[in-house]
């Protein structure tokens, strides 16, 4: 047995018919054997090409009740080539049988062939970005590089089973790639997302090209150095509490004192704390901080001199 099925070329283009194109299944899991010609409307040409020239030459033509081996199919023999300059979506249809090399399906089905202007969006089949990681959400790791001959517009598809990159990156209708959750960008964890992304345009028919998109992180460095110890006499040394490094992150601070008591925080410190709580001096002594973001976190203690 056989299904109908619709292939489709584009203006003043041969089209070659392969073994795929004529769906076939046997009960017996019996070989396909060939197929048998039926009836042909009058557009284009459906030809033999028995001197691989992409013409139909004297002879070539077909018109009904010739059968095509599957040998001759993989040779890509069977042809169709489209009258000069015309379009049409169908534009002809040909009956077809397949055969084991016994019998011949019953049902006749129908081959349709669309000709189409529309040519497929133009894109660089890889493409790659990079990003430090941790990078924050909203934050574009690139823009898909794609356009379309005809001036259509272009639409782009991910194709991972409808989740858009396991909610780490989204993809925006211009085609740019956007962080969408800051968390599960950990270098450490995973460096390279790799994914499919389908760039399709709106004509007829619609015509797609698949990108492989490439991200990789960049490890991000974290040198973060707090000092030790904190002087504030007005003297302009050491009057606040100054940590290196905090440029790249956001970081809470949290200071304690011997007894676990909070006697500072901030929730995203810039080297501001002069020794003070709730706006009074603390008396000398040594303290305990926490610096911490949400993928890192740092601990140790301040001496505290006046």
């Amino acid at each position: 047995t056989s299904f109908d099925n619709t292939v489709t070329t584009t203006e003043n283009t041969v089209y070659v018919f392969l073994p795929s194109d004529f769906p076939y299944e046997d009960a017996d899991d019996d070989n396909f054997a060939k197929i048998m010609i039926g009836s042909f409307t009058e557009n284009g040409t459906l030809f033999f090409d028995y001197n691989d020239n992409d013409n139909p030459d004297s002879g070539d033509t077909l018109y009904g009740g010739e059968q095509i081996f599957f040998y001759e199919l993989e040779a890509g023999k069977l042809k169709f080539l489209p009258d000069n300059n015309t379009v049409g979506i169908p534009y002809a249809n040909f009956g077809f049988k397949v055969s084991d090399g016994r019998q011949y399906s019953i049902n006749d089905n129908v081959m349709t062939i669309n000709v189409s202007n529309n040519l497929a969006p133009v894109a660089p089949a890889e493409q790659s970005f990079t990003l430090p990681e941790h990078s924050p959400e909203g934050t574009v790791a690139g823009k898909i590089e794609a356009n379309d001959p005809d001036g259509d517009n272009i639409y782009f598809y991910p194709l991972e089973d409808g989740v858009i990159y396991s909610d780490a990156f989204k993809l925006n209708d211009d085609g740019t790639i956007a962080v969408d959750n800051s968390n599960k960008l950990e270098y450490s964890l995973n460096p390279t997302f790799r994914y499919n992304i389908d760039v399709c345009d709106d004509g007829l028919p619609i015509l797609c090209t698949t990108v492989h998109v490439t991200i990789n992180l960049e490890e991000v460095i974290r040198d973060l150095v707090p000092a030790n110890f904190i002087s504030p006499n007005g003297d302009g040394h050491n009057d606040r509490w100054f940590v290196k490094g905090l440029e790249n992150d956001t970081y809470e601070a949290f200071i304690f004192n011997g007894n676990g008591k909070l006697l500072f925080y901030s929730a995203d410190y810039k080297n501001g704390w002069e020794g003070k709580s709730r706006g009074n001096e603390l008396p000398p002594g040594v303290y305990y901080y926490l610096l911490k973001s949400p993928t890192f976190e740092k601990s140790g203690t301040i001496t505290l001199v006046r």
